[in-house]
C-alpha cells in the first residue's frame, strides 16, 4: 500500500500557493472538508440544511486494491470509539459500461490534521485538506475523503452534517484538480457508502469493489435473490454444494471470455450451466474444420462461421444467460472494454499480445484476469501440461511467472511471411496440438481459480495451478510478484 503521511504544516503554504495558482483562484484555502461538525449556513436559506443528494443511476463504481483496502479499514478502526478519517487520491476510467474511481494511495493524517475529533464528529483542519489537494494535484489525480461512523448509532449512510459538508468539498475542490472528479465516502458497520461528485452534479455510487485474493463487495451488499425465493431447481444440487452466497454470486456475475476455442468455449459453457448472469465472447476467428471437435457447440455446417456467434448460439440454446459475443481482437481499439467492463476476464487464447494486454489492463484497472490454457511437447519425451493463473493487485502477474514468454511476443509482432519462415523452419510453432479432454481439462481448472475468487475456499488457495498430465504431477501455489518485473510500474498498492 502507498501511504502517504501530512507533514508538518508550516512547510505547506508554497505548495498550497502553487496550486491556488494553478487553479486561477487568489484567496485562500477552500472552506471546511468532509465531515466537519460546523456546515456552513446554506445560501439564501437561512440556516444549515441538507445539501443536495447524489442522484440514483449515475452509472458509477469504485474499486481499492485489497492491499490498500485492509490496511486502511485496520487504520480507521483504530480509533472506534472516535471518528476516524483520512484523504485517498484514485484515478477515474470511463467506459461503455459506466465510469470507476480507482483508489491508488492513502494520505494519512499527521499531527494537528484535525480540528476535533470526537465520537460524534470529526473535522479536519484546512491545512491537511490543502496537504491532500497538493498531493492530487501533483500526481494528476482525483481526491477522495473517507471517514467513519463507528458507532452502531451512525446511520450507515451520510449524515445531514455531512451531506453539507460534501456539498463545499464538492464546490471547491474540483476547480483546483482542473475538474476531475472527488468524491466522499462514509465507512459503518453495515459497509462502505460513496457519493462522486463531477461535471457539476453528485453521482451515487453503485458498487465498491475489493480486488485481491478474492473479489469482494466493500458497500452494503444488495440481497443475492429476491426475498422469499428459494434456489431454482436447476441449480438446487449446485446451489447445496457452492452455497446460497456464491451462487447469488454466480448469478449476477458479469465475465468476459476472450478466445472461444477448445478451451474458452468449455468455459463459456461452464459458465452458462452454473448460471452466470452475463458472458462476454470475444475472439476474431471463425470456425475452422480443425476445430469442430473440441469447440463446444459446434457441427460441420458452422465451418466459416465466427467462433463467437458459433458458442452464443450454443449457450443461448440452454441458458437464460445474457451472452453478448465481439468478434474481433481484444488489441484492437474499442474490443478491451469488453474486459474492463466485467468483473471478472477469463483468458483462453494462445496469442501473447492479447495475453500482454489483458495482464496490464488487469493491473491498471484493477480488473481481475483468469489466464488459462494447455501446453503439449511432442518431440522426444511426450509432455501435456495445463495451467490456471488469477492475476489480481495483490498476486503474481503472467510476466512474473514466465507464462509471458517474450521470444514468442517478438515472434506475434514480425511480419507475415517471416512468421511462416520461422514455422517452417520449426522455430515458431502458431497452432498447438490438442484433444478435447486437454482442452476441457485446463477450463475446469479455470473455473477453479474463479471459485476462489468467489471465496468458496476461504483465503488461502493458490492463485496459480499446474499439472502436468504425464507425471501426474499437480501443484498449488501463489507466486511472489517478481523483483524488477515490468509489472512493478503498474501497481499502486
Amino acid at each position: 500500500m502507498i501511504v502517504r503521511r501530512a507533514p508538518s504544516f508550516s512547510s505547506l503554504r508554497s505548495r498550497l500557493a502553487a496550486a491556488l495558482l494553478r487553479a486561477g483562484r487568489g484567496r485562500g484555502a477552500p472552506p471546511g472538508a468532509p465531515g466537519t461538525a460546523n456546515p456552513p449556513k446554506a445560501a439564501g436559506r437561512g440556516g444549515a440544511g441538507p445539501a443536495r443528494g447524489p442522484r440514483p443511476g449515475g452509472g458509477w463504481g469504485m474499486s481499492f486494491p485489497s492491499d490498500l483496502h485492509g490496511r486502511l479499514v485496520g487504520f480507521l478502526t483504530g480509533t472506534d470509539p472516535l471518528e476516524n478519517g483520512c484523504y485517498l487520491t484514485a484515478d477515474w476510467h470511463a467506459s461503455a459500461k459506466g465510469q470507476r474511481m480507482l483508489v491508488r494511495t492513502a494520505i494519512l493524517p499527521g499531527r494537528g490534521s484535525w480540528n476535533a475529533q470526537s465520537e460524534g464528529s470529526l473535522d479536519p483542519s484546512s491545512a491537511y485538506l490543502n496537504h491532500a489537494v497538493g498531493e492530487a494535484d501533483d500526481a494528476g489525480a482525483c481526491l477522495l475523503f473517507i471517514h467513519t461512523h463507528p458507532s452502531s448509532d451512525h446511520p450507515p449512510e451520510f449524515s445531514s452534517i455531512d451531506e453539507a459538508t460534501n456539498g463545499r468539498f464538492f464546490r471547491d475542490v474540483p476547480p483546483m484538480l482542473d475538474g476531475r472528479p472527488v468524491g466522499s465516502i462514509v465507512m459503518s458497520r453495515a459497509g462502505m457508502h460513496a457519493v462522486v461528485h463531477h461535471g457539476g452534479e453528485d453521482h451515487a455510487v453503485r458498487r465498491i469493489d475489493v480486488v485481491g485474493g478474492t473479489l469482494e463487495r466493500a458497500d452494503r451488499a444488495m440481497p443475492e435473490r429476491p426475498a422469499g425465493g428459494g434456489p431454482p431447481a436447476a441449480y438446487a444440487r449446485q446451489e447445496a454444494m457452492l452455497g446460497p452466497g456464491v451462487q447469488g454470486r454466480i448469478r449476477n456475475l458479469d465475465v468476459c471470455v476472450v478466445g472461444v476455442g477448445g478451451v474458452g468455449s468449455s468455459v463459456a459453457a461452464q459458465l452458462a450451466r452454473l448460471g452466470a448472469g452475463r458472458i462476454r465472447l470475444v475472439d476474431p476467428d471463425v470456425l475452422e474444420e480443425s476445430n469442430i471437435h473440441r469447440l463446444y457447440g459446434s457441427e460441420p455446417r458452422h465451418v466459416g462461421t465466427p467462433k463467437v456467434d458459433v458458442v452464443r448460439e450454443h449457450l443461448e440454446s440452454f441458458s437464460s444467460s445474457d451472452v453478448r459475443a465481439v468478434r474481433g481482437d481484444i488489441c484492437d481499439d474499442g474490443h478491451l472494454d469488453a474486459a474492463l467492463d466485467a468483473d471478472v476476464t477469463i483468458c483462453c487464447t494462445d496469442s501473447m499480445k492479447s495475453r500482454d494486454r489483458l495482464n496490464e489492463a488487469s493491473l491498471r484497472y484493477y480488473r481481475p484476469l483468469i489466464d488459462v490454457g494447455c501446453n503439449v511437447v511432442t518431440k522426444g519425451r511426450f509432455e501435456s501440461t495445463v495451467y490456471a493463473q488469477a492475476v489480481t493487485p495483490s498476486t503474481a502477474c503472467l510476466w512474473c511467472t514466465g507464462q509471458i514468454n517474450a521470444m514468442m511476443l517478438a515472434d506475434e509482432c514480425l511480419p507475415e511471411g517471416q512468421r511462416r519462415a520461422k514455422a517452417d523452419l520449426g522455430y515458431y510453432e502458431p497452432h498447438q496440438p490438442a484433444t478435447i479432454t486437454l482442452t476441457t481439462w485446463a477450463a475446469c481448472l479455470g473455473m477453479d481459480k474463479l471459485f476462489s475468487l468467489l471465496g468458496l475456499y476461504g483465503g488461502g488457495h493458490g492463485s496459480a495451478s499446474y499439472v502436468d498430465i504425464t507425471s501426474e504431477f499437480c501443484h498449488h501455489r501463489t507466486p511472489a510478484i517478481k523483483d524488477g518485473c515490468v509489472c512493478k510500474k503498474l501497481r499502486f498498492a
